[in-house]
Parts: C-alpha cells; sequence; structure tokens
C-alpha cells in the first residue's frame, strides 16, 4: 500500500499544533486568572506584564520538552528526514554562487516609480564602505535563488513597510540622502529534479511506494543543504563585507537577516568577532524569525560571540535583536524535523552570553514565516511594519506592541497585545510577496508606549 506524504505531512503537523496550541492557551490561562487575582487587590497592570514574560518563558521550556518528546516517541518523522537527506546529500549539493549587489535607487524605482531598479554586482572583497554613508545589508532567507531579481524582491518586500525612503514621520533620518543599500544574494532554492531525487529517496527509506506531494516535507529534507549553502555564504560574501567596514565609524549600519540569512548573519558575525574580538561594524542587527539553533547565543552556543557584531545592546533600535515567534509555522515544521531541536526563531534567547534584545512577536505575526502570495497584507514584514517603522523612525504609527524607549533600570517587559494594526500599502506595481539580554542571564526592559 502507498503512502500518501500529503497525509504523512498532516500527521506531524497536527502533533506540532497540539503542542503551540497547549502553550499558548498555558500563557493565556495563566496570566487571565493573575491579572484577575491582581486586579481584585489593586495591583498594577505593570505587574501582570511582568508576569506574562515569566509564564512565556516557562511556556517556551514546556514546548521545547514536549517537541523532544514528539521527536523521541517517533511521531514526527525525523529519522525519515534524516536517512533520506543523508542517502541523497551529495547528489543535491549545489554552489550557492553568493553575490552581492548594491541597489543604488531604491526611491526612485520603488516609491517615486521614475526609474527602472539600478542593481549593480560588487566585490565584496574589495568594496570601499564611505564612513560617510549608512550602509544597510539585507539578506534572504531559504526558497529564493541566488538572483539579483530574487534578492531586490526580498528587500523591496521589507521597503514597502520599513517606509525608509518614503518616511510617514517628518523627522525621519535622512535616509534618502545617505543610505546604501547592499543585497546579498544566494541559491537557496529546491529545484524540481531535487524533488524528484528526494521522492526516489523516500520510496526507498519507507520501503513502499508514495503518492501526493509535500513541499514541507521536502524542504525539511533539503534545510541542512541549504544550511551548507548559508555558512558557504557568509564566508565567500558577508564576512568580506565585515573586513571591508572594519576600523571605521559607521553613524548608521545595519544588517536585516531572514530566516536562513540569520545564519549567514551569524557564521559572519563569529568568525569576525573571533578574529578582531574589540570591533563592531554595526549600530543594529535584526535576526528575524532565526533559523539558528535556540542555544545559539549561550556561552556554549556556536554563534555565542555574533551579537557583538552589532555593539551594545539597547533595544530593537540598536544591538541585535532576535524577533521570534513560537508559533512559526516554517520553523515548527522544516526546522525541527531537520535538526531535531527547535529553532531561536521560535523560542527566542532564553538566554545569551552577550547583551541582546529579544522581541516577542508572536501576538503579531503569529505562524506567518514569510510572504504570503495568495494575501499580501498578511506577510511578515508587512505584519510587523509598525514596529520596524517606529525601530527605524520613519513612522509615527503606534505600535501594536507599545514599542517605545526601552527603560533598561527597571525590570519588566510588555508582549504584543491584540489589537488592529494600521498597515502599510505596497505602491502601485509593486508586488507584496522585548526583554534585553546581559551576560548569563535575561533582563526584561520596559517598552513604554506613552514616550515617542
Amino acid at each position: 500500500m502507498a503512502i500518501n506524504l500529503g497525509g504523512l505531512e498532516r500527521r506531524a503537523k497536527s502533533a506540532i499544533n497540539d503542542v503551540t496550541n497547549a502553550t499558548t492557551t498555558l500563557i493565556d490561562n495563566t496570566v487571565q486568572d493573575v491579572d484577575f487575582i491582581l486586579r481584585r487587590v489593586g495591583d498594577c497592570a505593570r505587574a501582570v506584564d511582568s508576569i506574562r514574560v515569566r509564564v512565556a518563558n516557562r511556556a517556551i521550556q514546556y514546548q521545547t520538552t514536549a517537541m523532544r518528546i514528539l521527536i523521541q516517541n517517533q511521531v514526527l518523522p525525523v529519522e525519515t528526514i534524516d536517512q533520506v537527506f543523508r542517502r541523497i546529500a551529495r547528489q543535491i549539493q549545489r554552489d550557492p554562487n553568493p553575490r552581492v549587489f548594491h541597489y543604488r535607487n531604491p526611491e526612485a524605482a520603488i516609491w517615486l516609480r521614475t526609474q527602472r531598479p539600478d542593481v549593480v554586482q560588487i566585490n565584496p572583497n574589495t568594496h570601499n564602505f564611505p564612513a560617510n554613508r549608512w550602509p544597510y545589508i539585507f539578506i534572504h532567507g531559504a526558497g529564493r535563488g541566488g538572483t539579483a531579481e530574487e534578492a531586490r524582491f526580498f528587500y523591496e518586500d521589507f521597503e514597502i513597510n520599513a517606509r525608509m525612503f518614503n518616511p510617514v514621520f517628518a523627522n525621519s533620518p535622512n535616509y534618502r540622502a545617505n543610505a546604501d543599500i547592499y543585497l546579498v544574494a544566494y541559491d537557496a532554492q529546491i529545484e524540481g529534479e531535487d524533488e524528484l531525487i528526494i521522492r526516489r529517496a523516500l520510496a526507498t527509506v519507507l520501503g513502499q511506494a508514495i503518492t501526493g506531494s509535500s513541499p514541507d516535507l521536502f524542504l525539511a529534507v533539503m534545510w541542512k543543504e541549504f544550511e551548507r549553502r548559508a555558512i558557504v555564504t557568509a564566508d565567500r560574501a558577508l564576512l568580506p563585507m565585515f573586513n571591508r567596514m572594519a576600523g571605521q565609524t559607521f553613524r548608521n549600519a545595519g544588517l536585516i537577516t531572514h530566516s536562513l540569512g540569520c545564519l549567514v548573519g551569524a557564521q559572519a558575525a563569529e568568525r569576525f568577532i573571533r578574529a578582531q574580538p574589540n570591533a563592531n561594524v554595526l549600530t543594529f542587527w535584526y535576526c528575524m524569525a532565526a533559523a539558528l539553533p535556540s542555544d545559539a547565543f549561550t556561552t556554549t552556543g556556536a554563534f555565542n560571540n555574533a551579537p557583538r557584531i552589532a555593539g551594545v545592546a539597547d533595544g530593537i533600535r540598536q544591538g541585535t535583536s532576535v524577533w521570534f515567534s513560537y508559533l512559526d509555522a516554517v520553523l515548527l515544521f522544516a526546522y525541527t524535523l531537520a535538526n531535531k531541536h527547535l529553532a531561536l526563531g521560535v523560542t527566542g534567547a532564553l538566554e545569551s552570553k552577550n547583551p541582546l534584545t529579544d522581541f516577542n512577536v508572536t501576538d503579531i505575526v503569529g505562524p506567518v514565516h514569510d510572504l504570503n502570495i495568495a494575501d499580501p497584507s498578511r506577510g511578515y514584514f508587512n505584519l510587523l511594519a509598525s514596529e520596524i517603522q517606529r525601530a527605524l523612525f520613519t513612522g509615527s504609527i503606534r505600535s501594536a506592541a507599545g514599542v517605545g524607549r526601552i527603560v533598561a533600570k527597571r525590570p519588566s517587559k510588555r508582549i504584543a497585545a491584540k489589537r488592529p494594526v494600521k498597515r502599510s500599502k505596497a505602491p502601485k506595481g509593486i508586488a507584496t510577496r522585548k526583554t534585553v539580554i546581559k551576560r548569563g542571564k535575561k533582563h526584561s526592559a520596559i517598552w513604554s508606549p506613552q514616550e515617542e
């Protein structure tokens, strides 16, 4: 009897959803009970916020343990995924062909629409980064090819929501005059030939004929290969950029990485800081929906020095920030099946060797990981538009999470509340596809929504 891949995927996702739903219920019910008790005795709402953070952290521990039990009891097909990958690893191995592009006219191409996009390839080993300019580097995740068009598409999806070159806020930093946009592209796409190879290997490992299709199972099989390509990209593209930027003091310099792109960022940052321990080249690093191990930044983690690439953490506006959702559907399924543990983009950095900021966006993005082609208004960057705009000082839209100035002296933290958020709309013709962690432990910070 044949095995239906769609059914195999649905059973695995159902088990994962049961765990995540239980996690969400645990947080909501506990916070509601505590809120009821405190309000009856006249305590303030800030105490509820602090308790909510502690409950969320405990719930993530529960989620981690529950997922481990599912893996150990073979409810999730992790061993099947592992056997298939080891059987075909060499067949699906390709050079990611990493390249770096300079997007020279984002305002004219995206917002004014008076010019075609001017995207030119640069050599990361020889390019000069002027100290009087503001370099911003964007790195996409899995599911995209290594072309200039794919990299540009990823950046434009961010820009139409961040509005760096078309700010709402009148006193926004002058990105138009000062910012240089750099795009790192690499091949992290499943080709038709890859799918055929995976299907044949699945049939062999399972010992039965297979029917149906499962893009997410295919992604889980490919994930380790994509991680290898991300590391190659870091070594050949991003690390040389950091080396060229070293020794200069930029007023603003940012790294925006998403999903597997965070592995590119972490690998390059770790190697750079190990070679130059006292240097940092960025003012901020947005590590968004990170496809990294949940312990990546801990003392024993593989990338424990990486957060130092962006200097001292001060909320999401400065230093390294980890944007995570414990409902992230792609990381919970494909990443977990490939690596047998939860991702940083699901758990957040529960502790860190070096200062960084955890930013829980679960209540804002939920399970959304990337672009929503069917409904662009529900894409990852679109859902986070208000948060990104306020972090970059490009908009005065009130944040769904009540983001404001961080007051580090008083340990507490707000988690995003569920309420409608004004979203950015793409210009016509453009496709739209918190807690400060100190050394060794977590310290929460207050986000003050009253302070602009």
